[in-house]
């Protein structure tokens, strides 16, 4: 009788089952049961929370209004309480409370649920809950579920659930029969505005459910829901039809509708009504399906893609929230460039954020890498999005990214250094030659003056005359953004920069800069020229969205920092990177063969490497090339080895100063007989032929080694020019005519035909996705991945005293020290000592972090 009594109250009439567990909560009829939204999931589907993140609060009723005495079977009317915790990582957890009126009583519920999403694909929950009889009696019971939720695309989701597998009443007796249901929901392709849903179940000895949902977005902002339940258990059928809208708001949604229930006693439908309501609050943006829908991305123009605007985002109204973010541009190097644009760029995306404070000072980017937020910057103000920069002694690289936006503020005892562009390189000939130490280097190309670094003095005519022209490209461009930018005369602003730099006073007289500010009070100077309803804030909540599974998406792969063979060392402690071929290549082929990879875009920040191992990544990125859309985007330098890998893209975007070309290559050591002799040092050779010390450095390169090391880099030469020939598709006259290792900015390199488009990073993404026909939101991922652990830079064979003295003398990282019978100590100088000066000089004229690179005695060196 007790157990009889425990199920009529759980379940109301067990003949007219629902698609729910007998001894679940309040019924919702309007949310989704194979792809719930926030805190609805604790009830309908615990496997979902996982793909959720933030949190979610739900507050739901469901009323009888039919106006009959009593409650009508299969409407399970009360109230809930629904709370959800879910992190980014795919651990979610989630708690209910249900005060609940069933036929002839009442009960309460207490539920506990756990998620885990360990891909975006697969999704595992578990749920607990406690039951409690209040009135009559005071009976206790307890059930548990187990759900398994798939979403392998962005179309198709499905759902697998054994409920109350384990149901007991307390003393032990079995309560209740367990019940397994199956569930799918389908997106039509192109429509984020519709989806269509159908589960269905079968209980105990043959109980049959089913259930059939329709959701179609309205309006950016309302949603129209319907759909019905039916059932069969022991030949008796019933059903039940519902009709809800949905108004979603940013931060909460309400839903609220009404359904009808077959009676088995007859009677009219409408006599047998229930109404529902829900209040969702989330701690994430909410966005609507119609937010989601392709066709609201507009048409693409040529301007959209080269200034990295990505759909036709409109500007919210004045009772749209007034949130500024506050920027922080810290970091430096190829890889933090691109983090840095991908969180700017999710910013001016994000609904919620009105606008942006930049703080770059120190941000230690170069003049490329400025320019690519510099047109993140023209992209917010073509948004209507506000820009404002608080700067306090910006260097030209700081103000030239902040130049063009809306308000430009300068600390009153700061400044703006405003002095010109400048490239000092040491020249370590003489010093080296007086300890007995003598550049033996076989080189192709005049314009290829690395090792003159080395060898020389002072450099030669061709080295000096290509940096004269770099540096001029990159200060006239300098001059003629600004200009734009402020509204100046070119004059004028080389005028400035012969006399800078510049105080806050004369920054402020000459038009650079728009009004003072303190640092510590700018939020107030915000609110005076945004408007008081502004905000500025240092978090902004994530943005929920309706898809399900993976996406297809641009996998952006990142060869950065030195290339080098095998596989890549990382020491972010000491500001170490290269990127080992052996790394990239398993990237790419990964992208190449990963379905949902539809477009790669080659992110190259580098001055170049061993010769085979950018052509191991060559070779890597023509597979892919022939399968999928491939664009090369430049950073701050992408000359020699860096050029030679991303002429296997399909197109080549680089930034009017970006350093490239540098097509030739080297080979040599550092000869240290002298030394030897100068400190008494006896070098014993033993050999098998007459060549095995040809690398020594304690010997020189004898007449016919150096001839027959010079047929070998004519050889790889050659193949480079190849390369380039094959991946641009020019004449093979043409490249030779461009290379000799000359380099060139980005704006002269697109003139002579090494590069296709002048943008950034944002830009070549964009052009991806037009390119692989995606939308301009589909997901963005980058690869490799890389150690952020101190032990694992260490392990990575890098000598961490030496590299420590080298980056403190010459202002980058220090070269590898290779183990060796020639003595650390010795070794650790020799390889020290082996710094291509000029690339450095480059670097440091766009002013990034990259350091000097090691020329290793045992590779080819383009």
């Amino acid at each position: 009788m007790r157990v009889c009594l425990f199920v009529c109250l759980l379940g109301g009439d067990p003949a007219l089952a629902q698609v729910r567990p007998q001894t679940g909560g309040v019924y919702g009829p309007q949310a989704s049961t194979v792809v719930p939204l926030g805190a609805a999931a604790v009830e309908s589907n615990p496997a979902a929370m996982g793909f959720d993140s933030g949190a979610h609060l739900q507050y739901q009723h469901v009323g009888d209004v039919s106006g009959v005495d009593g409650q009508l079977p299969s409407v399970v009317s009360g109230d809930a309480v629904r709370l959800q915790l879910a992190s980014e990582s795919g651990f979610a957890f989630g708690a209910s409370f249900d005060h609940v009126d069933v036929v002839g009583g009442r009960r309460a519920m207490i539920q506990t649920a756990f998620g885990v999403a360990p891909s975006d694909q697969v999704g595992l929950g578990l749920s607990l809950r406690r039951h409690r009889i209040v009135d009559p009696g005071r009976l206790r019971g307890t059930s548990a579920d187990f759900s398994l939720s798939l979403r392998p695309s962005n179309q198709w989701a499905f759902l697998l659930a054994a409920q109350d597998v384990s149901s007991l009443v307390r003393f032990g007796v079995q309560g209740f029969e367990s019940r397994f249901v199956g569930g799918v929901a389908w997106r039509p392709r192109g429509c984020a505005r519709c989806m269509l849903e159908t589960v269905g179940g079968v209980e105990g000895a043959g109980a049959l459910v089913a259930r059939g949902r329709v959701a179609v977005a309205l309006t950016d902002w309302g949603m129209l829901v319907a759909g019905g339940d039916w059932t069969d258990l022991s030949g008796v059928t019933r059903w039940a039809a519902y009709l809800g809208l949905r108004w979603d708001m940013p931060y909460a949604s309400v839903q609220g509708g009404a359904y009808g229930v077959s009676h088995p006693e007859g009677g009219e439908f409408l006599d047998h009504m229930a109404e529902f309501v829900s209040v969702d609050v989330s701690s994430r943006w909410r966005v609507t399906p119609g937010q989601l829908d392709p066709e609201r991305e507009g048409s693409r123009t040529s301007e959209d893609v080269a200034t990295g605007v990505a759909g036709d985002y409109v500007a919210g109204d004045d009772q749209s929230p007034s949130v500024l973010l506050e920027v922080a541009l810290s970091g430096s190097g190829g890889r933090g460039q691109v983090e840095r644009l991908m969180y700017l760029e999710s910013m001016r995306r994000h609904p919620g954020v009105a606008g942006v404070v930049l703080r770059p000072d120190g941000a230690g980017f170069g003049k490329a890498h400025a320019q690519e937020i510099r047109q993140w910057v023209q992209a917010m103000e073509r948004d209507g999005k506000a820009v404002y920069c608080v700067l306090e002694v910006p260097g030209e690289s700081e103000y030239y990214a902040c130049a063009g936006a809306r308000g430009v503020w300068v600390d009153p005892a700061g400044g703006v250094l405003w002095n010109g562009t400048a490239s000092q390189s040491l020249m370590f000939g003489d010093t080296l030659g007086r300890l007995g130490v003598r550049a033996d280097f076989v080189r192709i190309g005049d314009f290829k003056s690395a090792p003159e670094a080395l060898a020389r003095r002072q450099a030669s005519a061709p080295s000096r005359l290509q940096r004269e022209v770099l540096l001029g490209d990159v200060h006239g461009r300098l001059i003629q953004d600004v200009a734009e930018d402020r509204s100046l005369s070119a004059g004028v602003l080389h005028g400035l920069a012969t006399t800078g730099p510049l105080t806050a006073v004369e920054a402020m007289d000459a038009g650079l800069v728009d009004d003072y500010v303190d640092g510590r009070m700018y939020s107030e100077k915000v609110q005076e020229v945004h408007g008081e309803r502004a905000q500025v804030t240092t978090w902004v909540p994530g943005v929920s969205t309706w898809d399900w599974g993976p996406r297809p998406r641009v996998e952006v792969v990142m060869v950065d920092g030195q290339i080098e063979d095998g596989e890549g060392r990382d020491s972010p402690a000491l500001g170490i990177h290269t990127s080992g071929s052996h790394s990239v290549v398993r990237a790419l082929e990964r992208a190449q063969k990963d379905p949902w990879v539809s477009a790669v875009v080659l992110r190259v920040d580098s001055p170049g490497g061993s010769a085979l191992a950018s052509d191991q990544i060559w070779r890597a990125v023509m597979r892919v090339r022939k399968v999928k859309p491939v664009v090369a985007s430049m950073g701050a330098v992408a000359a020699s080895g860096g050029y030679y890998v991303a002429a296997a893209a399909q197109e080549i975007w680089a930034l009017p100063s970006t350093v490239t070309g540098s097509i030739g290559i080297f080979f040599g050591k550092l000869e240290m007989s002298g030394l030897a002799e100068k400190m008494g040092l006896g070098v014993e050779t033993v050999r098998t032929t007459p060549r095995s010390d040809v690398r020594s450095g304690w010997r020189a390169f004898t007449p016919e080694e150096r001839a027959m090391l010079a047929d070998k880099m004519r050889v790889l030469y050659g193949l480079f020019l190849q390369r380039i020939e094959q991946g641009r598709g020019m004449a093979r006259q043409d490249v030779a005519e461009l290379g000799g290792g000359r380099v060139w900015s980005g704006d002269r390199a697109q003139s002579v035909g090494l590069v296709d488009r002048l943008g950034g990073f944002l830009s070549a993404v964009n052009r991806a996705r037009e390119l692989a026909d995606l939308p301009m939101d589909s997901p963005v991922t980058v690869v490799p991945q890389v150690s952020n652990s101190l032990l694992g830079g260490a392990l990575s064979g890098s000598a961490l005293g030496l590299s420590v003295v080298g980056r403190r003398l010459l202002g980058g990282t220090g070269g590898e020290v290779r183990g060796s019978a020639e003595g650390t100590l010795v070794n650790g100088l020799r390889q020290w000592l082996q710094v291509d000066v000029h690339t450095l000089g480059a670097v440091h004229l766009m002013g990034t972090s990259m350091g000097p690179w090691a020329l290793e005695t045992d590779v080819p060196r383009l």
